[in-house]
């Protein structure tokens, strides 16, 4: 990599590559960087998160309803609850 050359003392031509030098380390500086990296992998995680919990909340939900069911059931045989509409 060097130094980069000062564009008072060059021609157009060599301004040319000095933006081209200039663009080649954006580049590469761009590519080297992994904050990006960082956030598309926290990003597909509270996906896979998210999912997760969707599958769970919707397999567990209708267990849940149905063993509420089953006690409020019970405690109107008993006479204790009453019917809901």
């Amino acid at each position: 990599m060097g130094t980069e050359p000062n564009p008072a003392n060059l021609s157009t031509k060599s301004i040319r590559r000095i933006t081209m030098y200039q663009l080649l380390n954006l580049i590469k500086n761009f590519i080297k960087d992994e904050e990006g990296a960082t956030a598309v992998e926290y990003g597909v995680l509270i996906a896979l998160v998210i999912a997760a919990c969707v599958v769970i909340i919707g397999t567990l939900g209708g267990r849940i309803d149905a063993a509420f069911n089953e006690v409020d059931s019970a405690l109107v045989d008993q006479g204790v609850g009453t019917t809901t509409p």
